[in-house]
């Protein structure tokens, strides 16, 4: 992986482009997707996800380590609206 730091304009409409070594190291090809998400501290984390669906699936993977625990927290959560 990359470990560099390059400095980039953004052009109009706001779009940039991302420098080849980051690219090549990233593996990133034409029509990838990108999340670009702000922290807390300033700065902006850019992921690529194979696909939008992807992402979505993988929302909830900070929240239950395994499926047994999410199918666990959906039948309790089952259970109180009983």
């Amino acid at each position: 992986m990359c470990h560099c730091a390059c400095k980039q304009q953004n052009w109009k409409n706001f779009q940039t482009v991302l420098p080849f070594q980051i690219r090549k190291s990233l593996n990133l090809h034409e029509g990838d997707v990108l999340i670009w998400e702000p922290t807390e501290e300033g700065d902006v984390r850019v992921r690529a996800v194979p696909s939008y669906t992807e992402y979505l699936k993988s929302l909830g993977g900070q929240i239950w380590k395994t499926a047994e625990e999410a199918d666990s927290a959906v039948k309790e959560e089952d259970q109180a609206w009983d």
